[in-house]
């Protein structure tokens, strides 16, 4: 079927709305009209024309008109709206906009918007990166969605250095009002203004802040530690014992402040975690403990793990156990250092293995002492709310004692009873100073010294000393003394032959003490005016006048007497004299003089270490041979040498020497005698004897004073053992058995029954009576092994060397050699690292093929009530766990038997009419099993009539219909089982049976659970068989 459709077209010229096109020409398109004819054929459908859509057609549809030819453009455009809650945000939404005439020729200058446009230069483009020429202001202000670039830097607020406002510059130079940092803040260099304050206290140890807090197995904490850097791990070890503060000031109801202890069980260092278990509140300081929470800081207050082989070979603890010498292991966690601002003090703790400190755990306090830390009798020695210093030891130079005013104050030193001897001494001369004086008893007085140095003897004549005990009335006194610029002089000899003297000069000052106060002097001329004159002298024989002062002759350097003169170091410069080395004795003497008396003196001892001379041989042992014997032989080695008496001298024998008597000639046939005629060729030689000697020093490399022998390094006594046999004297040849001394220790050498090693420490005695304190670290006792921290014959819980007995700080263990038999009492007798407690436990895992094994024996007996064992909390075998133990009950006569016995199994043999038995009234229930009156129970008790039972019997509970007797006025029935005491009995359905309870038979059983619980009373039928 053909169709024809025709198709009109007309032309007109085009009218541009812009001006502009308008100027550019209408275009080309002619004006004329027409029609085409369009013929379809061929048989296919034709196709409705309105169904043809222009590629082009949705841009078309976002042109509209309205009824007064206006054009409309609608399109997609991103749009600022406010939600709901008043907040702006922005999103694409339909716009439409009227397209407005006449723009585009106001916009020509555009050039279509070219990339030249100077268009370009008047806005800023949200498309493409772009810069501002001007200052540009944001009245609803700015966000950024990348990174900001501010490289002029910023200002904020209203920006006044120092007062107002902030700012960041070009460099990063800030300054603003406050800071606060939610998680931590991070500085190189952080400077303030010169003061830090700090409250609380202040841990200088391991320390972290808790991030989270989660519940672990057994009651344990799993604490996640804050990560204050990246790469940041917990620094805190296995065994650490940490604490910290809770101080919540606003929570709502009242304050809370406290601390929290806890011990760490294990650290997870990839997840920064520590697992902990809380100790109980009576292991804590002030008996109460609390959780640890969130945020809060904590700190290691010292460390649990015991140090010993076992804990050192186990690599989680290589922080912690160290090895020092061959069997001694320290724990280096267990030292803290603190500041505590509440308590006032400075705090050095040592050896802290729980949180409750010993005196012992204190090292090092400075401020208010720790209350605690000091014993009864010290306490009251000092004021508590002072500062005081408690250190094992104090190394100083100057101790200078104050009163409360800042007042030095001199210390009296007691020396005894005066003695000329110790006046002369050149070191321990009486002394009066500063800062100390001398005192001493004489003639039934007490003196006190006021000369330095003086050799006066304590009397009212002599201005040395004064009268103490106010006995006599005392004179008006001048007291003079002398007092060098140095205690002592030393000459120090070189190989070359050069002298060093230190100090090169010696000075001196003159003091006059008298009732009008003290006088000082550093002239010569002064002391001459006072009539007296300072000498010096290197001999103490010939004097010469020391100048001082202005008087004299050379140039003084100062007025304290000092001469420097030219010199070599072997010159010592004494007043205005350059003394050469080699006239300088062993003491340098002063004296200060009138015309005819001493007034005072005074000496420096001068030592002269000179150059090393030839090694001596070394010393001979020398023993006591006794009396002189003709007709002994006596012999000397290079070690040892006898010494004899004769007549009232010691002899003692040469080295290498022998000698007999009987083969030497007549006028040597004694020591004596071999002295003084024996010439070089003596064999003895005189053992210098004194009666009394007074000495400063002794330095001997043997000696023997009483019953002690003294050498090398060693002290013993004379008499000890030999091959196991006791020793002592002399032996068959005349020669002392401690001869053969070695080192005290050594099998088959002397062991004397008391040694002293001075250089080791070391004591042994056969025979100690110590009263007072021993500290022993190491050693035996009683065959018990002692090492820190243990006496026993194990070092450790678990192993060790030996079987037997154990006692450490915490506990006491028994073992065998195999470990079959353990038993161990105490705080807590599993290792640490199981992460529970047990105070004691008993293992018995012998091979007994035979015979039983026991792990606990428990006997109670002879009492009315007897308990072998009661616990609080669960009693769990992994075995049988039963009693045996049962009561025959005989009913002889018509009765009622209510009473329990010890069993809770009942056997009743009956052989009357209408018994009765009754169930066991509470009370006595509850004094059985040991608990009081208002303590609940639970308790079965089985009941059998016995197999031969001839008679019947009746089970009673609480009721009121039996057993009953007449009251006074013989009318009123009294219940006897009517009250609270007595159980009621109850069935398998819970309901009361308040009449005759079963009746039992031979062989009937029957079985209930006594309950009580706290109120009521019940018997709860569990099974009869009848």
């Amino acid at each position: 079927m053909n169709k024809k459709f025709t198709l009109k077209t007309s032309d007109r010229e085009p009218r541009p709305r812009s001006e502009r096109l308008r100027g550019l020409g209408g275009g080309a398109a002619s004006g004329n009209s027409g029609s085409t004819v369009v013929n379809v054929s061929g048989g296919q459908p034709v196709v409705d024309p309105n169904s043809h859509t222009h590629a082009n057609k949705s841009d078309l549809d976002k042109f509209s008109a309205d009824t007064e030819g206006y054009a409309y453009l609608t399109q997609m455009r991103e749009v600022e709206e406010i939600d709901d809650d008043g907040n702006p945000h922005r999103n694409w939404a339909s716009v439409k906009d009227k397209v407005k005439a006449g723009y585009a020729d106001k916009a020509g200058v555009a050039h279509d918007l070219d990339e030249d446009s100077p268009i370009r230069k008047q806005f800023l483009s949200r498309l493409a990166d772009d810069v501002a020429k001007g200052h540009i202001t944001f009245e609803q202000g700015i966000t950024a969605l990348l990174t900001s670039y501010l490289r002029g830097g910023a200002h904020f607020g209203n920006f006044v250095k120092g007062l107002a406002g902030a700012i960041i510059d070009q460099v990063g130079n800030s300054e603003f009002e406050s800071i606060t940092s939610r998680s931590y803040l991070k500085v190189f260099e952080l400077i303030y203004n010169r003061l830090n304050a700090l409250e609380g206290t202040t841990s200088f140890a391991d320390v972290g802040t808790i991030d989270a807090v989660e519940e672990g197995e057994n009651g344990s904490q799993v604490l996640t530690m804050r990560k204050r850097w990246a790469g940041d791990f917990t620094a805190f070890q296995p065994g650490d014992i940490v604490y910290g503060y809770v101080n919540n000031l606003s929570n709502g109801t009242q304050s809370e402040y406290f601390r929290a202890w806890a011990w760490i069980k294990s650290v997870n260092r990839a997840a920064n975690t520590l697992t902990v278990v809380p100790y109980p509140d009576a292991e804590v300081p002030g008996g109460a403990n609390h959780p640890l929470r969130e945020a809060m800081i904590i700190t290691r207050w010292g460390n649990n793990i015991e140090a010993n082989a076992y804990t050192y070979a186990n690599k989680e603890y290589s922080a912690v156990i160290v090895k020092r010498g061959d069997n001694d292991y320290a724990n280096v966690r267990q030292s803290t250092f603190y500041i505590s601002c509440e308590d006032g003090n400075i705090v050095e703790l040592m050896g802290v293995n729980k949180p409750i400190l010993e005196p012992g755990n204190y090292g090092t306090v400075l401020g208010k002492m720790p209350v605690g830390l000091l014993d009864r009798k010290t306490q009251e020695l000092i004021n508590k709310d002072q500062p005081y210093l408690f250190a094992r030891g104090i190394i100083v130079q100057d101790l200078i004692r104050i009163d409360y005013e800042g007042n030095v104050t001199r210390t009296a030193n007691y020396r005894g009873t005066w003695n000329l001897a110790t006046a002369a001494s050149a070191t321990d001369y009486y002394r009066s100073t500063a800062g100390v004086y001398d005192t001493v008893t004489w003639n039934g007085d007490l003196w006190q010294c006021v000369a330095n140095g003086t050799t006066d003897e304590p009397s009212e004549t002599t201005g040395s000393w004064v009268n103490m005990t106010g006995s006599k009335e005392l004179p008006t006194l001048n007291v003079w003394s002398v007092i060098p610029s140095d205690d002592i002089i030393t000459l120090r000899y070189a190989e070359d032959g050069h002298v060093t003297i230190t100090p090169s000069s010696v000075s001196c000052q003159v003091l006059l003490t008298s009732t009008e106060g003290t006088q000082t002097f550093n002239s010569s001329l002064d002391l001459r005016e006072k009539g007296v004159t300072l000498y010096y002298s290197l001999d103490g024989a010939t004097w010469k006048e020391f100048i001082i002062g202005a008087a004299e002759p050379l140039e003084l350097e100062d007025s304290t007497g000092v001469i420097e003169t030219e010199k070599g170091d072997d010159v010592l410069t004494l007043g205005g004299d350059d003394v050469n080395a080699s006239q300088i004795g062993d003491r340098l003497y002063f004296e200060l003089r009138d015309t005819d008396n001493v007034l005072a003196r005074a000496i420096v001892p001068i030592v002269k270490d000179g150059k090393n001379g030839r090694e001596g041989v070394d010393g001979l042992i020398v023993y006591p041979a006794g009396y002189f014997n003709p007709e002994a032989t006596y012999s000397a080695t290079d070690e040892t040498t006898p010494v004899v008496k004769y007549g009232e001298n010691f002899y003692v024998l040469k080295r290498g020497k022998t000698y007999t008597a009987a083969v030497m000639p007549d006028n040597r046939k004694t020591p004596a005698g071999d002295v003084a005629y024996g010439g070089e060729d003596s064999r003895w030689q005189l053992f210098d004897k004194f009666n009394a000697i007074y000495t400063d020093i002794i330095m001997a490399e043997f000696a023997k004073l009483g019953g002690a022998v003294f050498f090398g390094e060693y002290m013993f006594s004379q008499n000890g053992t030999l091959n196991g046999m006791a020793v002592s004297g002399v032996d068959e040849n005349g020669q002392a058995y401690y001869k053969q001394f070695k080192d005290g220790v050594t099998y088959g050498t002397f062991i004397p029954n008391l040694m002293l090693n001075f250089i080791t420490g070391q004591i042994i005695a056969n025979n100690a009576r110590i009263k007072g304190e021993i500290d022993a670290e190491s050693g035996k006792i009683g065959g018990f092994n002692i090492n820190y921290g243990y006496i026993g014959v194990n070092t450790d819980l678990n192993y060790g060397d030996n079987a037997g007995m154990s006692l450490f700080p915490s506990f006491i263990k028994f073992s065998n050699n195999d470990w079959s038999h353990f038993a161990a009492i105490g705080t807590n007798v599993l290792p640490s690292i199981y992460g529970l407690y047990a105070q004691a436990r008993f293992e018995n895992t012998e091979q007994n093929t035979f015979g039983t094994n026991y792990g606990i024996l428990v006997y109670a007996e002879n009492a009315e009530n007897n308990i072998a064992m009661k616990a609080v909390g669960n009693v769990v075998s992994d075995s049988l766990n039963t009693s045996y133990g049962y009561r025959p009950i005989s009913m002889i006569t018509n009765m009622v038997v209510h009473r329990p016995y010890d069993a809770n199994t009942w056997i009743i043999k009956s052989n009357v009419d209408s018994g009765h038995i009754c169930l066991p009234d509470r009370a006595d229930v509850q004094n059985k099993l040991g608990i009081s009156s208002t303590s609940p129970f639970s308790v079965r008790i089985t009941i059998i009539a016995d197999a031969s039972n001839t008679k019947n019997f009746k089970i009673q509970g609480r009721n009121n219909s039996t057993i009953f007797s007449l009251s006074d006025d013989g009318k009123t029935k009294v219940y006897f089982l009517d009250r609270d005491i007595y159980p009621y009995r109850l069935n398998n359905n819970g309901q009361q049976q308040l009449g005759d309870g079963p009746e039992m038979g031979a062989g009937d059983i029957v079985e209930y659970q006594l309950v009580y619980n706290g109120s009521t009373y019940n018997a709860y039928l569990l099974n009869q068989r009848n």
